[in-house]
Formats: C-alpha cells, sequence, structure tokens
C-alpha cells in the first residue's frame, strides 16, 4: 500500500497483470508502453491509481522524460517491473545480425539502462528499492526452446539485478 511501482511493457500480458494487481493492492502504478492507445485503454478500464506514461524504453531520452514524470510527481520508485521485451522464435542460425540487435537492444540495453537510472535517481538515494525483471528461458519452457535471444538476455539481467 502507498508504494510507488513502475512497470514497463505494461499496457497488456503480463505487465497489465502485474499493473492492476499492483494498483488493487494500493499502490501508485505508471504504466509505461508504447502504444497510447493501449495505455488510454487500460487506464479507462481499470482508472486510478493507474497512470499511463508513453514511453518507448529503447530510447533513453524517453527513459529520462518517463522518469522525470513519475520522480515529479511521487519523488521515487520503490518497484520497476522490467517486462517490457520481445523476440524472434527462431534458431540462433537463422537469426540475422539486425535481428539480433534489435531483441538485445530491447531485452537487454533498454532494461539494463531503465534499472540503472531508476536505481541512480531513487532507488539508492532513498535508500531501498525492489527490481523485478520478467524473464523466461527456454531450459524452463521447452516449447519456447527455440528462442535463443531470451536466453541470451537472462544471464546479465540476473547477474547485474542481484
Amino acid at each position: 500500500r502507498g508504494k510507488v511501482v513502475m512497470v514497463t511493457g505494461g499496457s497488456s500480458g503480463i505487465g497489465e497483470a502485474v499493473a492492476v494487481r499492483a494498483a488493487a493492492a494500493g499502490a501508485h502504478v505508471v504504466v509505461a508502453a508504447r502504444r497510447l492507445d493501449r495505455l488510454e485503454a487500460l487506464v479507462a478500464s481499470h482508472g486510478s491509481p493507474l497512470h499511463a506514461i508513453p514511453c518507448d524504453v529503447r530510447e533513453p531520452e524517453q527513459v529520462d522524460r518517463a522518469l522525470d514524470e513519475v520522480l515529479g510527481a511521487w519523488d521515487r520508485v520503490d518497484i520497476l517491473v522490467n517486462n517490457a521485451g520481445g523476440q524472434f522464435v527462431s534458431p540462433a542460425e537463422a537469426i540475422s545480425y539486425n535481428g539480433f540487435r534489435a531483441v538485445t537492444r530491447l531485452n537487454l540495453d533498454a532494461t539494463w539502462y531503465i534499472t540503472v537510472q531508476v536505481a541512480v535517481r531513487s532507488m539508492i538515494p532513498h535508500g531501498y528499492g525492489k527490481v523485478v525483471s520478467v524473464v523466461m528461458s527456454p531450459r524452463i519452457s521447452p516449447a519456447w526452446s527455440s528462442c535463443e535471444t531470451t536466453t541470451m538476455r537472462m544471464a546479465p539481467l540476473v547477474s547485474d539485478t542481484r
């Protein structure tokens, strides 16, 4: 109750479910996602305390702007849920360099950037914070066994957020 929760990729799927549950538990929830139409629909269907911020986490300036808005309103982020992500379901040898970079830019680079910014600008100065990164592994989910780009995301994120 009263925590400030920021959820990336929060306008659908797992992110939406996390946002709605956190709001129901009494948190102030900031939902960050690329698609304004989905964000508006989410807020319209669930109302306050969901707050929508259009943000493509692949773009550092958009992350900085979104974080400025959150910190301006609540002065902190207590919990960051890194949920934004994507992948190509394909064997590693079939993924082009551009495809690989597109996935790692979203799944690794963007997640690293927003986590560091939230930590430096809020969690460390306030002496409190939790980071939850939503990841999956083909080792855990055999149906996704040809999704090597997602596996590549998991090791650095798990290591960096410990």
